[in-house]
């Protein structure tokens, strides 16, 4: 499991940022289209970026599914939760290099210095932190 500090090799590293969505159209929010169907709309401003972060990590999930965990700084944290609270019931949409990698909802403010995001494969945790922490 990578773990990393954010600002490691920061000319290497790729993109990492978190932003608002949700599966309603909202005014000036983009909409991205999901595979098979569907869309989420995504706000445009991130709420949180790379120099937010302390650290990140992969993990796995008790069903061997990948997680990657953000480890927010306290000005970080403080954003995800101020956002949150203001948008109650939403998601939250990952994206590391321009690919959103997940967008689970959430229901109430965020609280947690640690933001796990379902990612699919331990191989996808895995390839994201490295790219994210600048390790290739």
């Amino acid at each position: 499991m990578p773990v990393a500090s954010a600002g490691d090799t920061a000319a290497q590293a790729a993109d990492l940022r978190v932003f608002l969505a949700d599966t309603k159209a909202h005014p000036g929010w983009t909409p991205v289209p999901l595979k098979p169907s569907g869309l989420l709309y995504v706000r445009t401003d991130a709420i949180i970026d790379r120099s937010d972060l302390m650290g990140i990590q992969s993990a796995s999930d008790q069903n061997g599914g990948g997680i990657l965990v953000l480890v927010l700084k306290d000005e970080g944290l403080a954003k995800l939760r101020a956002a949150t609270a203001a948008h109650p019931g939403l998601r939250l949409a990952l994206v590391v290099d321009k690919i959103m990698l997940a967008a689970p909802a959430y229901a109430a403010p965020i609280r947690q210095q640690q933001l796990a995001f379902g990612v699919g494969s331990v191989h996808n945790a895995e390839l994201a932190a490295r790219s994210v922490a600048g390790v290739r």
